[in-house]
Parts: structure tokens; sequence; C-alpha cells
């Protein structure tokens, strides 16, 4: 008995093999599938399927065939391997985390708003809230951006941050308040965490 090349196709877990008829003086009954040494299974027909490989895997498999009388022949053979294995899915969120101004300062003017953000792989972007509103945005380390508190009402204001990666997960900041307690003459400047407020007489 003869039997021809194999023909092949791999993906991450198996490889399908086909193969031409063998030709025998009698009659073929039947073909047997290897891998390695070891039969994975035998088939009247001329394709068969190795599976449960792993993936980016070399294996050596073959096929030969049989007849009633039990005679084989020679194992046709081919080297193959599996498709690489696939990415691992990125399911880890960022973590973030707002730096300035301090939790329960008293803030006037521009307020520059800073976070920190990791992430297993990478931090694409972070995003700044007020009342849990996006209004500022920053993709490179040191994430700041600025607010101008005399676009708001004087009083308590919750801010927070919120990071990305490039997966499109997402870690939120804990919020932190900040009370804005501008006057009517107050000129865009810089944040007070310990303004003095001083009683009119």
């Amino acid at each position: 008995m003869t039997l021809g090349a194999l023909g092949l196709n791999a993906t991450t877990t198996s490889v399908s093999l086909s193969w031409s008829a063998s030709m025998d003086n009698v009659g073929v009954a039947g073909y047997g599938v290897y891998n390695g040494v070891d039969l994975v299974s035998t088939t009247a027909g001329t394709t068969g399927i190795v599976g449960g490989l792993v993936c980016g895997t070399n294996y050596t498999l073959a096929v030969d065939a049989f007849d009633g009388s039990g005679n084989s022949s020679p194992k046709s053979t081919v080297m193959v391997a599996t498709l690489d294995c696939p990415a691992p899915v990125d399911t880890t969120a960022p973590t973030a985390a707002v730096t300035a101004p301090a939790n329960g300062s008293t803030v006037t003017g521009t307020v520059n708003e800073t976070a920190n953000a990791t992430d297993n792989v990478g931090v694409t972007k972070v995003e700044f809230l007020r009342d849990g509103v996006m209004y500022g945005q920053d993709t490179t380390a040191p994430y700041s951006t600025t607010l101008d508190t005399t676009t708001v009402t004087n009083g308590s204001h919750t801010l927070g941050a919120r990071a990305y990666d490039a997966a499109g997960n997402t870690g939120t900041a804990a919020n932190l308040t900040a009370t804005v307690a501008n006057s009517a003459s107050t000129p865009t400047s810089n944040l007070s965490t310990n303004t003095r407020r001083c009683r009119k007489f």
C-alpha cells in the first residue's frame, strides 16, 4: 500500500489532515491517524483531525493505511506547528487617585487638579470630573488639568478622576470634596487650602 503526501490546516488547538486514497491489491480497509507514535483515530475516509493540542507548539503527525488482513503501509508524516497562542485579554482596570487639591480644602480662582494613575499595561488617559461630570483630561503623566472655579457656584463640590487603558478598562478615583469660596472680586489665581475668611464689621 502507498500513501500520498499529507495536506493540513492548523488552528491553535488542532490540525486537520487530508490525504489521497491509498492503493492495495486487495483493498484498503481504513487509515490510522497518529500524533507522534500515539494512534489518535482510525477512519475509512481520507481526512482526519488531531485535537487537544497546545497553541504555538510543534508536532509530528502521521497517517498510515491498513487492509483487512492487518497489513499497514509505511506512515506518511508531516511536521506542523499549531497557530500562536492568542494574546491574553486585559481585564485589569487601572487605578487612579486625586493628589490635589487636598480633600476638604477651600479653593478660589483657577485650581490645578492633579492625579496619579497606574495600570498593568499602560494608562491611555485620565479624565477629571467635577460633580461627576468630565471637565478636562490629560493623556500624559503627570496628569493634571485646571478648573476655573469662578465658573461654578460657591459651595461644596466633588472632584474626581477616571483612568483608562487601551483595553477600555476604567478605574475611578475616590471623590474628594472642595469648597469654592470666590468673592465678587476674586481673580483667577491659585488654590488656597487654608483660606482665611474675614468677618465684615
